[in-house]
């Protein structure tokens, strides 16, 4: 595949899982929260340094700890979307971790588990950025890398919100803790 054929393809294919990511967020507040969280400055500003967000100590700690890492998803953005095409737009990875990021926090170990994830996340994107450097032309194999990480990333991110916003899953989790409780 040529160059144009494949910044062609990343533009179909971004769209594509941009749409089936969205339909996976059901909540109206969720899909507010999703447009409103479009860049790194985002998620820093309303998430990590609002004194005026509600969230309890321990989730902000734990949010604190991931800062570095949002470092190399901001510049592994920036790539994805001036080395991969001129009609990639990385917004809705951002609006997906800031929305989750608020829905972890509701469901009490979430907020650690997520921030897990998040790391280990960016830990192979700071692998893969490191065949990238600044002013560099990417070869096609390491655009078909980027492209395909940030789609897994930006998909991990819709499907966590809707694991954490299943009622089922939680009401099925808590019955199996009562039972569980019940017999010890």
């Amino acid at each position: 595949m040529d160059t144009k054929e494949l910044e062609q393809f990343f533009q179909e294919t971004w769209a594509s899982r941009a749409a089936r990511c969205m339909t996976k967020i059901k909540d109206r507040e969720d899909k507010r929260n999703v447009r409103s969280f479009r860049s790194y400055d985002d998620i820093i500003e309303h998430l990590i340094n609002d004194p005026d967000e509600p969230f309890p100590d321990a989730v902000l700690e734990e949010l604190s700890m991931i800062r570095p890492r949002l470092v190399e998803f901001r510049d592994f953005s920036k790539i994805f979307a001036e080395k991969l095409g001129p009609k990639l737009d990385p917004s809705l990875f951002w609006g997906l971790m800031g929305t989750l990021v608020v829905a972890a926090q509701i469901e009490g170990d979430a907020t650690r588990r997520m921030t897990q994830e998040i790391k280990k996340l960016s830990r192979n994107v700071e692998t893969l950025r490191g065949y990238s450097t600044a002013g560099e032309d990417l070869s096609n194999k390491a655009k078909e890398a980027v492209f395909e990480t940030f789609v897994v990333a930006t998909n991990f991110f819709a499907d966590a919100i809707e694991f954490l916003r299943d009622e089922e899953h939680f009401a099925r989790s808590r019955s199996a803790g009562e039972i569980h409780a019940a017999r010890f």
